[in-house]
């Protein structure tokens, strides 16, 4: 469906009614045709808010539909949730027990028609180092803790730049490096609150931002490279950057919160406030204790290949079947 560059958004009904209508109808109509020429049997869906096409679809040809459960909220809501809610041939796939436990809560959605299947990482892009190498990156001076995500409030990119702060004081040959930011975005004025508050904390010396990285080798490259990956969103449906982290042999310290809590076994790496003092106080603790952080480098690659695109693959074709 993403490649029909007539979708329309819903948002905008109020402001354009006619065009966003056009824009919908002709939409389905085109998806109609490309199901009916290529003799489709099952509408995949990748992801809920596009429930707005492959339910109507699904409905008028008769084609069972999946849709994927990725977020807690919805970018097109009425139509969205009452079609999710309603149609009786739709399968949903929740990315992870949380998120179809909060859908089951919110939008009332049949237990029985939600399989929770995870997204799977493409592990030859998140390989970990030898065994030396992690031991050599432990006893470096200068270790590099990193953080990796959209720049967004909800994010809560200010808490890693306070963690920052707090442990340079003690640790001065420590930096830290947020990955993420997109200039073609429009991000500027609150990218601008961040790099303000960083120079108000004196960290530039010690703290970095560096561009969003499209290329998953080199994000492995430098996970590897990295002493510890910090995740301190309040809320994630699955944090597939935990899951490449562990796969790559690089602990993760994150918010214990939401579908994080099904990648992040250990709770040495789970902070139960999202307080700067705790993550210190977590961190620290990896800082003086080798075995222990040896002991999160090798319990992480073992829990991260529950994610690997052969096991959930596996389950996909299952349901594949079981709908034909």
């Amino acid at each position: 469906f993403y490649a029909f560059s007539e979708v329309a958004d819903l948002r905008n009904f109020s402001q354009h009614p006619f065009q966003t209508l056009y824009k919908y109808f002709s939409t389905l109509c085109k998806i109609i045709s490309v199901i009916v020429r290529n003799k489709i049997s099952i509408i995949h869906c990748n992801h809920y808010e596009w429930s707005i096409y492959a339910n109507p679809v699904g409905l008028i040809l008769g084609k069972p539909v999946l849709i994927h459960l990725k977020d807690s909220y919805s970018l097109q809501p009425k139509l969205s949730r009452f079609l999710m809610k309603f149609y009786p041939h739709a399968t949903y796939i929740a990315v992870s027990k949380y998120v179809k436990n909060l859908f089951i809560k919110n939008y009332q959605i049949d237990t029985k028609k939600t399989v929770v299947i995870y997204d799977a990482i493409n592990m030859s892009s998140f390989n970990p180092l030898p065994s030396v190498e992690m031991k050599k990156k432990y006893r470096k001076r200068n270790k590099k803790i990193t953080m990796i995500s959209r720049v967004a409030p909800e994010r809560n990119i200010e808490l890693f730049i306070d963690i920052a702060a707090l442990l340079i004081e003690k640790y001065p040959d420590i930096t830290f490096h947020h990955y993420g930011y997109m200039p073609s975005k429009i991000e500027s004025r609150y990218f601008l609150t961040l790099k303000r508050r960083v120079a108000l904390l004196k960290l530039n010396n010690n703290f970095y931002f560096h561009q969003f990285i499209q290329n998953p080798h080199t994000v492995g490259k430098y996970l590897r490279e990295s002493f510890l990956s910090i995740i301190t969103s309040a809320n994630y449906a699955l944090p597939n950057i935990a899951i490449e982290s562990l796969s790559c042999g690089t602990p993760v310290i994150a918010y214990k919160n939401g579908g994080t809590l099904e990648v992040i076994k250990s709770a040495i790496s789970l902070v139960e406030v999202n307080s700067p003092i705790l993550y210190m106080n977590h961190i620290e603790k990896l800082l003086h204790d080798e075995s222990l952080y040896m002991n999160l480098v090798f319990c992480g690659i073992h829990d991260s290949k529950l994610f690997t695109p052969f096991l959930q693959s596996e389950k996909l074709i299952s349901l594949y079947d079981s709908l034909l």
